[in-house]
């Protein structure tokens, strides 16, 4: 079960749209996560790490994520307009 800091960083992406899917409980990959925008939208699916060794560190990577997805998405609506 990962730590606070990463349970919250994945309530942040379930909110945001994102589809998280869960993995089985004894590997250290906790979840998936993939872009709201599916597959061709701006990053792979990425692992979730249940066991981190800094939570706070694993939550930074999820929230780095969720920021690239915004930036490129805001980037895909500039060169449509």
């Amino acid at each position: 079960m990962p730590g606070k800091h990463t349970r919250a960083a994945i309530k942040e992406l379930l909110d945001a749209g994102w589809q998280v899917t869960y993995t089985s409980a004894r590997a250290h990959a906790y979840a998936r996560a993939a872009c709201p925008g599916g597959p061709g939208c701006c990053t792979p699916p990425f692992t979730i790490n249940g066991t981190p060794d800094v939570d706070e560190h694993e939550a930074e990577k999820i929230r780095r994520k969720m920021r690239q997805h915004r930036a490129k998405a805001i980037e895909g609506q500039e060169e449509n307009s």
